[in-house]
């Protein structure tokens, strides 16, 4: 994620440790980790659950 920021820079990574904000796991049901929520202008776009490096790249290209 850091060199995907350093490549991106409009897009906004945000990193919840949900174990110390647990309204925001149950907010978007985030049941396994690591789980990424794509949100653009304040909807949520997609989710995807895995690290899968190449996934997420896809993921980040689509919505940005």
């Amino acid at each position: 994620i850091d060199r995907m920021d350093a490549q991106m820079p409009n897009v906004v990574y945000l990193k919840v440790d949900v174990d110390r904000t647990p309204d925001v796991s149950q907010y978007y049901r985030i049941s396994a980790m690591p789980t990424f929520i794509f949100i653009k202008n304040g909807q949520k776009m997609g989710e995807m659950t895995g690290a899968d490096v190449n996934r997420l790249r896809q993921y980040v290209s689509a919505y940005a």
